[in-house]
């Protein structure tokens, strides 16, 4: 549809700048093809002729270059006649006809035959006589066809879009209008679905509206409507279609929307809905703009209420700027059911407004919602306020105090309120850091289960690296060693572990030093590299005894290339973590000592030299903790030929660890056979070698035995119970605009049967939906 209008706007442009000037369309059209109503064959270019003239002729903001057996000009009267294969080019518009006459002075132009006008990109238009008034930016055309590339309508069209019709005119309240419309996205000279419309206008960016509209399946009208109103902005998601369904919240429904747009800014729809369950619903959505400039708002309501039991839902936002550095954004919502024998009420208010600088951003939350049903209720209430200062990266400063109430029947009202202050800065030799940050239980449950929880007052965190000691000469390492360090000192208040005392949790200090060191990529000689990282990590409590933590970890890693193809990688792996703290987020124990090697074997593949003809991976490792060995693992992945891929992972263990005896374990495979779009096929399986027995085996078959007919069955088969657990089978047959779908499921036993309409996906993406065309269906009904 976008770029239909642009058609026609480079058409405009070609008879007046005036018209150049109006803003093309942003969304896309329908297209059609019910029988040809353009000319027959637009004429054909002359030979070469050496009497033909040749002229380039100014023409608004451009220059119109005819071409012709015979070209006249009155300079006297400015008129402009050419005739006999017309080929007139105008910027990256091309015009073919028989005749051509422009009046230069009274600024119109007249094509009164059949002619084809054509773009770079493809899109032509084929019209019996074209005439306009460009002064005053009025166009009118007879039968016309247009053709829109799939290319250029996008939307993911496989076939042109098609579009005939009886007449068409261009002005200023109404940019494209055609009249006796016929239209459809099927092949031409395809009449399985189609579109036929008294009358088309197009408004870009606002509306599309169809008068006297009917479609067609296989010539027999589906769906009429006296008039339809497409808004076209880009934000809306309506639906304007009947949608009949059925599910287990309403039962069989049917449901229609109809729109309105009442200005630029202001528009919205209405809902009528006939249910089995939930007696009939009426809705009222509007969206609504105001201000303009730093003063711009907008917001949206909706009202749902239905008969069945007393349903009322509420839902509206608003967001409104206060000039450059002030905003407003706020939420409600509100629903009720009254039926059945219990009434109950669902309620939420959020809004947060912000006020911003270059330094500065200050934010103020609230947020209340509410459930009442019957006897019963619960309530929250929260309030937040939150101050930023950022000057560049010398310092900033975060302050944040955290308001929150909760309410149950029954139960006594926990108030809490949490403040964070947070002040840090980067210096040339290290970043630093303050943290205050605190729990305060105004309800007084101080060790209860909500009231356990961790103070932090303060905290301060220094921490540099070797990059900006070496500058200063304070770090003689060469840049083959990166080193961090990180220094933290806080105060915290953390209950015990055990502990259920009620009284106040004591302090602890900590004092940490965190050392990291990074070893940066080696190389040894041409095939051999190596790498290793360090970590040293020392706390200090004073609660309840002085007491201490540690980790200690090195990590090197030894990597080799015997051959082009082939890498062998050894890694060691230490770790320890030991020692007593209070606080229960440091109080934890480690002790990690492996050995891992990865045997890799590579056959390359040129076509293919990620995935290569064939990779064997072999891993294993010993745990000298335990002194135990771990699992051998084997991975194949190759592809013999273009069509087949192979997959297989196995294990094989040296010690028996209680699993039983040492052996092979699991065998994991898939088998992938591409045989282009005639079928496909993929296998995977799980076999079980103690137990001889196969577990899942998972089938997925894709099969076009007939051109535009799809078999597809999925399946799998249980080894250890011998028998099918799911098996999924879909036929589809696709007639290009039209497709028939059936299916049988047999863990549900579940039968369908679908006849999905899959015209105008131009026209059904301007709904916004995501989804095109309609779905007529046994299970679900009709939907889109």
């Amino acid at each position: 549809m976008r770029q239909i209008g642009w058609l026609v706007a480079v058409l405009a442009a070609a008879l007046s700048p005036l018209v150049a000037q109006t803003e093309p369309p942003t969304d896309a059209p329908i297209r059609a093809a019910d029988q040809p109503l353009g000319p027959a064959q637009p004429p054909q270019p002359p030979a070469p002729n050496p009497s033909a003239a040749a002229q380039t002729t100014p023409l608004g903001s451009g220059q119109l270059s005819v071409a012709a057996k015979r070209v006249g000009y009155d300079q006297r009267r400015g008129l402009l006649t050419a005739k006999g294969g017309v080929r007139a080019d105008y910027q990256d518009m091309h015009i073919r006809s028989g005749e051509l006459r422009a009046d230069l002075r009274g600024k119109t132009v007249e094509l009164p035959g059949d002619s084809q006008l054509s773009t770079d990109d493809g899109v032509t238009l084929d019209a019996t006589g074209v005439n306009g008034q460009f002064e005053e930016r009025r166009y009118h055309t007879g039968r016309f066809q247009m053709t829109i590339p799939p290319k250029v309508a996008g939307y993911g069209l496989q076939e042109p879009i098609t579009i005939n019709g009886t007449g068409s005119d261009v002005h200023l309240s109404t940019y494209f209008g055609g009249q006796g419309i016929i239209a459809t996205s099927c092949p031409p000279n395809d009449r399985k679905y189609y579109l036929k419309a008294h009358s088309i206008e197009l408004r870009p960016n606002r509306s599309l509206t169809l008068r006297r509209a009917k479609i067609f399946l296989f010539g027999v009208p589906i769906f009429a409507v006296g008039k339809l109103v497409i808004p076209l902005k880009p934000y809306r998601r309506p639906d304007h279609l009947p949608e009949f369904g059925r599910d287990s919240v309403y039962g069989w429904y049917a449901k229609y929307r109809y729109a309105y747009d009442l200005a630029e800014r202001q528009d919205g729809d209405v809902m009528g809905m006939v249910t089995e369950k939930r007696g009939l619903l009426f809705g009222v959505t509007h969206n609504f703009g105001y201000g303009s400039g730093t003063w711009l708002g907008s917001g949206r309501a909706e009202v749902l209420y239905g008969t069945g039991q007393g349903e009322f839902t509420f839902r509206g936002n608003i967001n409104q700027r206060f000039g450059q550095q002030l905003a407003l954004v706020a939420n409600y919502n509100l629903s009720r059911n009254s039926g059945y024998s219990t009434a109950s009420t669902q309620s939420n208010l959020t809004g947060t407004l912000t006020h911003q600088t270059d330094v500065t951003t200050t934010t103020m939350s609230y947020n209340q919602s509410g459930t009442r049903s019957g006897t019963l209720s619960s309530s929250y209430g929260r309030i937040s306020l939150n101050q930023t200062v950022r000057l560049d990266q010398l310092f900033n400063a975060e302050l944040l105090a955290d308001y929150n109430r909760r309410t149950y029947t029954g139960q006594a009202t926990d108030e809490q309120l949490d403040t964070r202050m947070r002040f840090s800065g980067q210096w040339r030799l290290f970043d630093w850091e303050l943290l205050d940050q605190r729990r305060f239980d105004l309800s007084g449950q101080q060790g209860t289960a909500s009231g356990q929880t961790t103070e932090i007052v303060p905290q301060v965190t220094l921490n540099t690296d070797s990059r900006r000691l070496r500058p200063l000469g304070w770090w003689g390492l060469p840049d083959l060693l990166d080193m961090r360090f990180t220094t933290t000192v806080g105060e915290y208040r953390e209950p015990v572990t055990g502990s259920t005392s009620t009284t106040k949790t004591p302090q602890v200090l900590r004092v940490n030093f965190d050392l990291n060191g990074q070893l940066s990529a080696w190389q040894l000689g041409s095939r051999a590299m190596f790498t290793a990282d360090a970590r040293y990590s020392q706390s200090f409590f004073d609660q309840p005894n002085p007491a201490a933590k540690y980790i200690i970890a090195f990590n090197p890693a030894f990597s080799y290339k015997p051959l082009p193809n082939q890498r062998v990688d050894i890694r060691y792996r230490f770790q320890e973590v030991a020692g007593y703290s209070p606080l229960l987020r440091y109080d934890f124990a480690q002790k990690i000592n492996d050995i891992d090697l990865t045997w890799n074997w590579f056959v390359a593949d040129p076509v293919r030299p990620r995935l290569g003809k064939m990779a064997l991976t072999l891993n294993g490792g010993y745990d000298v903790q335990t002194g135990l060995y771990r699992d051998l693992r084997l991975g194949i992945r190759a592809n013999p030929v273009d069509e087949l891929m192979i997959d297989l992972n196995t294990s094989y263990s040296l010690e028996g660890r209680g699993y039983g005896d040492a052996g092979l374990r699991t065998v994991r495979g898939q088998l992938i056979w591409d045989g282009g779009r005639r079928w496909r096929q993929e296998l995977g399986f799980t076999y079980d070698p103690r137990n001889g027995l196969f577990g899942p085996i998972n089938s997925l078959l894709r099969i076009e035995p007939l051109p535009r007919v799809t078999l597809q069955n999925a399946l799998t088969w249980d080894g250890y119970t011998k028998r099918v657990t799911y098996n999924d089978i879909l036929v589809n047959y696709d007639m290009g605009c039209v497709g028939l779908t059936g299916s049988y499921r047999q863990q549900s036993s579940e039968f369908r049967l679908d006849l999905n309409i899959a015209a105008f996906r131009a026209l059904g993406s301007l709904f916004g939906t995501g989804r095109y065309g309609q779905t007529f269906s046994t299970s679900p009904g009709l939907q889109y």
